[in-house]
């Protein structure tokens, strides 16, 4: 009886084991095209794009792995689904690659020059979510020539969408602030 309870509980910790690892390589394998990091507040900031795909839609959320205690001292890295909720400053600058970006509908930020330099960047769609449209977030992106301003933008600031190629921009309703150079160029 005594090695069949022993054998049941190796059993339970190999599946636990395993379960663990199939876990990480699916988080892995879903967050590959993405540099991020986790902030205090148990959200996840942008910083980069590795893919190879110029359509790219910045998720909602990312599996993370953190470091869980077990009850028995050791240490297991669990997954965890965290919102995405901003793109760091200068987290796109200069990415070649882009085409299109989609941005999730939990983003509340994007810093400055985020996407600054995008030279092949023809469109991007902005969430109900976006405030703010940060200093140079978009600059010098020629061949932009597409985007959605939602109502939710309050303010642009400086030169966030200079030297792109609009020909027309609809400017949101609620809008309290384009500082200079917003649309220059």
């Amino acid at each position: 009886m005594q090695n069949q309870s022993l054998f049941q509980s190796r059993i339970c910790q190999v599946n636990l084991f395993l379960s663990v690892l199939l876990v990480l390589a699916s988080a892995t394998m879903s967050r590959a095209q993405f540099t991020f990091v986790t902030n205090a507040d148990n959200t996840v900031s942008l910083t980069g794009y590795t893919g190879s795909n110029g359509d790219v839609a910045i998720p909602t959320e990312l599996q993370v792995t953190i470091p869980v205690t077990t009850p028995t001292g050791g240490i297991i890295y669990m997954n965890t689904n965290l919102p995405v909720t901003s793109i760091a400053p200068n987290g796109y600058e200069n990415c070649p690659i882009l085409t299109n970006v989609w941005i999730g509908p939990n983003v509340t930020s994007i810093g400055s020059l985020a996407f600054c330099g995008c030279l092949n960047l023809t469109s991007v769609t902005l969430p109900d979510s976006i405030t703010n449209v940060a200093s140079y977030a978009f600059s010098d992106c020629p061949n932009l020539t597409d985007i959605n301003l939602p109502d939710s933008i309050t303010s642009i600031d400086l030169g966030a969408f200079s030297y792109c190629g609009f020909t027309n921009v609809s400017i949101p309703k609620n809008i309290n602030s384009i500082v200079d150079f917003a649309f220059v160029g």
